[in-house]
This record gives structure tokens, sequence and C-alpha cells, in this order.
């Protein structure tokens, strides 16, 4: 199979691929809900955005499911997982999609605040049954694949988050300006 031969050939590279190609899918689910249901227009620069994230989050995201793997028993490695790397992941993604956007600091923590503790909530109703069946049974050189096939809709989700958060921020920042403009 030609997957399972550039994955034992070229590891980094093909995990970056797929998860680049994987987080653009998630993104396409979430503007394909956005555009159906909001009348906005399809944003190419957030796919962009999306799948960029992707590739540059597989090779950490490999090297934690090899950590992860020298972790017995299965148990302990799932909540090793769900308590260290969810979280961080979580943040990490928030924070990378609000700085690729082009927002300052102060929108990265503004980006946190109202997005990082919903997602880490719904992370832990998903994930610890995926990554049960992931580290539990699937070959480390393709629990990378797995996730990430999976987290095709969760980086949907993840995407709605990260939408309806810039579409909060820009009323709040409306709302700002008009205020000021009424002084």
């Amino acid at each position: 199979m030609l997957l399972s031969r550039q994955l034992q050939r070229y590891p980094l590279t093909a995990n970056s691929i797929i998860t680049a190609v994987l987080f653009g899918a998630g993104d396409l689910l979430a503007q394909l809900n956005n555009v159906q249901n909001s009348g906005e227009s399809w944003d190419f620069s957030q796919t962009a955005r999306q799948s960029f994230y992707g590739a540059l989050i597989a090779p950490i995201n490999r090297r934690w499911v090899q950590f992860l793997s020298t972790i017995k028993p299965l148990s302990l490695r799932v909540v090793t997982d769900q308590i260290l790397y969810a979280p961080a992941g979580v943040a990490a993604y928030f924070t990378a999609m609000a700085l690729l956007e082009g927002d300052t600091f102060d929108g990265v923590k503004s980006r946190l605040q109202t997005t990082w503790w919903s997602a880490v909530k719904s992370n832990w109703l998903i994930w610890p049954l995926v990554q049960t069946v992931n580290l539990g049974y699937v070959p480390v050189g393709y629990q990378v694949v797995v996730s990430s096939s999976v987290g095709v809709l969760w980086n949907g989700y993840l995407a709605l988050c990260n939408w309806e958060a810039r579409r909060q921020e820009h009323i709040n920042d409306n709302k700002l300006k008009m205020a000021d403009q009424a002084r």
C-alpha cells in the first residue's frame, strides 16, 4: 500500500501532508456550515491557515505519540494525553489561529479566554475513547494518521469555535468604535 510505504519511508513528511489535508478538510466542513447558515462567503485564507497549522503540528503529534507509546498501562497513556497534551494542544491551536489571522498578544489572550475552556471540555467528551482505541490497538506509525482522520470532525468543531470567536471579536470591536464615535 502506497500510504503505508510513504509513512515508513518518510514519516515526518507523510504525516505533515496528511495532517495538513485533514485539517483543511475539517475547515471545509466548518465553512460549509458557515456559508450555508450565515450567508458569508468562503474564506480560502482560513482553509490555508488551518492546513498550514496541520502541517506544523504533525511533527509534534508524531513525537507525542512516540512518547506515549513508552507509557504503560494504556489507561495511564490516555490520562497523560488528556491531562497534558489536550489542554496545551487546544491552546496552541487557538493561539496559532489568532496569530495567523494577525491578532496582537491581547487578541490571542481574548481568543483563549473565549474558546479554550469550552473546547477542552468538549475534547474530554470525545478524545479519551478515541485515544483509548488509537493508543491501544493502532501501531505507533499510524497513530497520527488515525487521530488526524478522526480529527476531521474535531478540526471542524475547532474551526467553528474559532470562527465564532472571530465573529464576536468583530462585533465587540464595532461596539467600541461606535461608542468612541458617540463621544
